[in-house]
């Protein structure tokens, strides 16, 4: 009998005891909305029950769930050198503070929620952010938000033959002065390595024509189509620049005997000045019609009549090809191929002769008026 009391006993205390471990968590909750103003009671659970009935604990900041987040996600990819701009948040609550550590070297932290900069070494980060609910990175805390950043360096362009010019856009990988394939010269550098484009010994940088070997300086006394500094023959007398005492000159070459401003030998006999015309009928009394119209030439050393435009001197350049002296007007250029246009040497511009006016000469272009 004694033994049966002493088993009923220990079944009623065993019963007893998990009752209580049942009961228990309702008594904390209870005893916790009482002394809701008085969170410190709250702090350990074990003034209000047993060990033997488990342990609660509260959330961080303000006991709720609050974690640090980032809509960018918690890893970040990016190139050495490359800008960096990281923001998070916490959720719920908002922290007072952050604590922030395992930066690489070249971001850094705003002191509110950012990270940016730009990573100067390669690697693998990790980068540790912690929210706390004080503003000096005290009271309750987040837990840990881990950010992985991978950073490696970028790709270099392959440049094969070190011309500054990447191999998938340069059609001669292997040669390092060609890579376009425009060379406007043909001396082997393509011209965006070459200094002299056309090849005329004056450097691009100088050369006021880089791509025409006959043009350089601009200036081309003889309206030729060639600068001085190239024309043999510069003034277009006839008379190579070696061998003209007066190479600016087209009225002079060696001497002048007479001093009419019209050297000796210049001076051309009518048949000189007829054979320069490929095609000229010969009216008579040495009158003569060709491309030019119709005019009279005098033994008066060059000078012909024009039955439209008056005493003329007329210096041949080539066949079919003059230049024409009018005392109003100055020197004239024209041919067989430019006629009835007239280049105009002292205004640098075009004339256009009006062959059937009866008062005017010439149509100008640059002023836009007709010359008489």
């Amino acid at each position: 009998m004694q033994l049966s009391i002493k088993k009923l006993r220990v079944i009623l205390s065993f019963a007893l005891l998990i009752e209580a471990r049942s009961f228990a968590p309702k008594i904390i909750k209870f005893s916790g909305l009482l002394l809701k103003p008085v969170p410190s009671f709250l702090k350990s659970v074990h003034g209000w029950m047993p060990a033997t009935a488990g342990v609660v604990t509260t959330h961080s900041l303000s006991g709720a769930t609050t974690e640090v987040k980032s809509y960018q996600g918690n890893s970040l990819s990016v190139k050495t050198g490359e800008d960096v701009s990281f923001r998070f948040y916490t959720s719920r609550y908002t922290a007072g503070s952050y604590r922030i550590s395992g930066l690489p070297n070249g971001l850094s932290y705003d002191g509110r929620n950012t990270i940016s900069g730009s990573i100067s070494e390669a690697g693998n980060y990790s980068v540790n952010i912690v929210g706390y609910r004080g503003y000096s990175q005290n009271g309750s805390s987040t837990p840990t938000f881990l950010l992985s950043v991978d950073a490696s360096d970028p790709v270099l362009p392959m440049d094969s033959d070190g011309d500054g010019v990447d191999d998938t856009v340069d059609k001669f990988p292997d040669d390092p002065k060609r890579a376009s394939g425009t060379d406007y010269d043909g001396d082997g550098t393509d011209d965006e390595f070459d200094s002299d484009d056309d090849n005329d010994g004056v450097i691009d940088a100088s050369d006021l024509y880089p791509m025409n070997a006959l043009r350089a300086s601009g200036n081309d006394s003889d309206g030729d189509g060639t600068d001085n500094e190239f024309d043999n023959d510069r003034d277009g007398d006839g008379v190579d620049n070696a061998s003209d005492e007066f190479p600016d000159d087209p009225n002079r070459t060696t001497n002048n005997t007479d001093s009419d401003g019209v050297d000796s030998a210049d001076v051309y006999n009518n048949e000189t000045l007829i054979n320069n015309f490929s095609s000229i009928s010969n009216l008579s009394d040495t009158w003569f019609d060709a491309w030019l119209g119709i005019f009279y030439i005098a033994n008066e050393k060059n000078w012909i009549f024009h039955s439209h435009l008056g005493w003329l001197y007329i210096h041949p350049v080539e066949k079919d090809a003059f230049w024409i002296f009018d005392y109003n007007l100055g020197w004239l250029y024209t041919s067989k191929s430019l006629y009835p246009y007239f280049y105009r040497n002292s205004s640098a511009g075009w004339l256009y002769h009006l062959a059937n006016s009866n008062k005017n000469r010439f149509w100008d272009y640059s002023q836009e008026i007709e010359l008489e």
